[in-house]
């Protein structure tokens, strides 16, 4: 059978791209902006509408973890050794910057970060273990039923509540940030794509999705 594109969830991926960098130029490479009350109206909405940006695009890790479970990750060694030249491009890039505009001098550290020997770099590692791994979740979904795998995800998104969010008594969870909750991600999204009517409950589902 012919492959359809599915252009709609392309557009999403791109546009969760687009929002990784409006998000990362908005807070850090700005500022956080600060409101009190000896701001005028013009800052009151600059500030406003600057916070207002951050909150919609802080989804865009998500959105694109998400679309990783919706297509289902089938790793290939050159997929891999892609994704790896792009991380090591990137950071020389911003070493190059650094130094040639930032004026300071090459270091040891900056080695480390060429091979994510840091804590720097926290999503490459991230997607890089979810990468190596997605077999494993691949074979797990093909395999369990309907129900298992509901109880898996209920089970999941349970603990995260009560130990990643309502106590924070787990650091390793990173707020969301951290490879076990990319998987819960994955498959969340397999569960969707696989088991639910989301064509019948789209509009309900985005709300409650991006919420």
């Amino acid at each position: 059978m012919e492959k359809v594109r599915n252009s709609n969830m392309e557009l999403l991926r791109l546009l969760a791209m687009f929002m990784v960098l409006v998000y990362h130029a908005d807070f850090l490479s700005l500022g956080v902006p600060k409101m009190d009350f000896a701001m005028n109206a013009s800052q009151w909405i600059d500030s406003s509408l600057r916070f207002l940006i951050q909150s919609a695009c802080v989804v865009c890790v998500n959105v694109f973890v998400m679309l990783s479970g919706w297509f289902g990750i089938r790793p290939k060694l050159d997929r891999l050794i892609s994704f790896l030249f792009q991380v090591t491009f990137f950071t020389i890039v911003g070493i190059f910057v650094n130094v040639m505009l930032g004026g300071r001098h090459l270091c040891f550290d900056d080695l480390k970060n060429l091979f994510m020997l840091n804590d720097n770099l926290w999503f490459p590692k991230s997607y890089l273990l979810l990468y190596l791994f997605s077999p494993v979740l691949n074979a797990f979904v093909e395999r369990t039923s309907k129900r298992h795998f509901r109880i898996l995800l209920i089970g999941i998104i349970a603990f995260q509540m009560v130990y990643g969010w309502l106590s924070r008594g787990v650091a390793w969870y990173m707020g969301g940030y951290s490879c076990i909750f990319f998987m819960e991600l994955y498959l969340l999204a397999r569960y969707v794509r696989l088991h639910v009517d989301y064509l019948h409950y789209s509009k309900k589902f985005i709300i409650l999705s991006y919420a």
